[in-house]
């Protein structure tokens, strides 16, 4: 069940998500999801706030990010992830609320085994991507443009002089 969730709206504050879950089925498939379910919101920023929203308007929501975490059970655990997942295949980044940017590279975490898009703001903490859809380094780019609303004119490769981490950096126009 690959339809589930459905992009309702995508802002610099939070993701809306309709839930796709009314028949006995695709909760049996999903038992992660509940048939009152009818959207699902997820906040941008630092810290993040997933609501739920019922058919009945009743209402319930876990938070995680840089103050803390609700604790949860595995079976909401599993929605969150699920959620994350959809978002992520959808090239949204939670993390980036479109706030003014000095410097994004991008480069292959061998550590997470994944792509990231590595985004240093004007002001605030650095904030990091991690690709579920890119393959190779142009899928990185592509997606990293796709995030940022600022016009990218180029990349140029970059190997940090403390490190010795190589990267592409987004050259603005």
């Amino acid at each position: 069940m690959n339809n589930i969730f459905e992009l309702v709206s995508n802002n610099n504050t939070q993701v809306v998500l309709k839930v796709h879950a009314k028949d006995p089925f695709t909760v049996a498939m999903n038992p992660y999801v509940s048939g009152k379910m009818e959207y699902i919101t997820v906040t941008k920023g630092y810290d993040h706030v997933m609501t739920v929203i019922n058919s009945d308007c009743s209402k319930w929501s876990i938070d995680w990010g840089q103050r803390g975490h609700t604790l949860i059970g595995p079976s909401t655990e599993r929605l969150k992830m699920e959620v994350l997942k959809f978002i992520n295949k959808l090239n949204i980044s939670i993390e980036y609320q479109g706030q003014p940017v000095k410097q994004v590279n991008v480069y292959f975490s061998d550590f997470l085994r994944k792509w990231e898009v590595s985004i240093t703001p004007e002001f605030g903490p650095h904030i990091a991507h991690f690709s579920e859809k890119a393959k190779c380094l142009e899928d990185i780019m592509a997606e990293a443009e796709a995030i940022i609303p600022r016009k990218c004119k180029g990349w140029e490769p970059y190997t940090s002089p403390t490190t010795g981490h190589k990267s592409h950096t987004m050259i603005f126009e």
